[in-house]
């Protein structure tokens, strides 16, 4: 399906670093779904309530971590310092050998344009509030209406951290 956004799960430190611009390859085994992924396709990743999109610039596969780690830079991997024994554990700690029996895949990305020209954040918890609940304002409910509060309390707090968030 050209044009759509592609959902992928991942741990919240990695998705820290795509979100700082110093993570810019993304490994995963060759899951059939995986070797779908194309140069050019808008892929988002998430952790928890957190979500950047990305674009997909190459995807190159290997046949294990030790020669994908031998040919990319480490540090477009993890985080800046990390040995490639580091990383060689952290990849073998996600994904066990018969995993990585299936082929490695190297994902490049670069953080993707949102509305209005930012970068990185989409489908931001503001965007699903009620427009009379973004920024913490509210209006009365009309009459006789059940406000359905609880609900609205906790989506504008989860806003809230959300905002507080994207501009540490």
């Amino acid at each position: 399906m050209p044009g759509q956004e592609r959902v992928i799960r991942i741990r919240r430190p990695y998705l820290d670093l795509i979100a700082a611009g110093t993570k810019t390859i993304e490994v995963r085994v060759g899951y059939p779904s995986m070797r779908k992924i194309h140069p050019g396709q808008l892929v988002v990743f998430e952790s928890g309530d957190a979500r950047y999109r990305t674009r997909v610039t190459e995807v190159v596969e290997y046949p294990s971590f030790d020669a994908m780690l031998d040919a990319e830079d480490l540090e477009a991997i993890g985080s800046e310092g990390m040995s490639r024994a580091e990383l060689l554990a952290a990849c073998r700690e996600i994904y066990p050998l018969e995993k990585e029996r299936l082929g490695v895949l190297a994902i490049h990305l670069r953080l993707a344009p949102v509305a209005g020209g930012r970068l990185g954040c989409a489908g931001s918890l503001r965007s699903r509030l009620p427009a009379h609940g973004r920024h913490g304002l509210t209006r009365p409910p009309r009459e006789g209406r059940r406000t359905g509060g609880a609900r609205r309390a906790r989506d504008m707090t989860l806003c809230k951290q959300k905002i507080a968030f994207r501009y540490r």
